[in-house]
């Protein structure tokens, strides 16, 4: 076990009680939960300690006492958290854009090829069983979604997947420098 093994049971034991608490409230039957985590810890076991598990975290959504009925595919797949809002949104029955660049509905397959995300400056996509590195020096890396801490095999044929990261990255930074960023 690790340190933070207390903590997380402290943390579950809370919302334990405040679910329990929760359900004797009048505005219960009206509210979805959405409960998720901000970032990962060490990792206890070495399968997890690559790329994507440095970024696996619990998204659990209840409304009524019942799980929201995503698809299978839906939870196979690679989700963020900017797919929360998407989905928030996208239950309210609001209008969506048909082209998001962050964050789509759990609602429906994703048409992304992954999801990205930034870490030790490089962007990865994590896609479904594989995914692509791209450093700012521009030095690129396959990697597998299963295997320890990927990134060995030169990424030269995916030239489409490294464009598609890296017109993502450039998007986002600008946008953010300019306060421009549009869903």
């Amino acid at each position: 076990t690790l340190e933070i093994h207390e903590s997380v049971g402290y943390a579950d034991f809370a919302l334990r009680r405040f679910y329990e608490t929760a359900k004797t409230m009048p505005w219960f039957s009206d509210t979805l939960f959405v409960i998720t985590a901000d970032h990962t810890s060490k990792q206890e076991y070495a399968e997890n300690d690559n790329i994507p598990g440095r970024f696996h975290v619990p998204l659990v959504m209840i409304y009524k006492d019942k799980a929201l009925p995503f698809s299978p595919e839906v939870l196979r797949q690679p989700v963020q958290h900017a797919d929360i809002s998407a989905t928030l949104l996208d239950l309210a029955r609001f209008q969506m854009p048909e082209s998001s660049h962050f964050g789509e509905s759990l609602c429906r397959l994703s048409r992304r090829p992954g999801v990205i995300v930034y870490d030790f400056d490089g962007y990865h996509l994590i896609g479904k069983n594989s995914g692509l590195s791209w450093w700012r020096d521009d030095r690129t890396a396959n990697f597998s979604v299963l295997s320890p801490l990927g990134g060995n095999e030169k990424a030269e044929s995916d030239q489409e997947l490294i464009q598609y990261l890296k017109a993502s990255a450039h998007y986002y930074n600008n946008g953010m420098v300019r306060n421009q960023l549009v869903w």
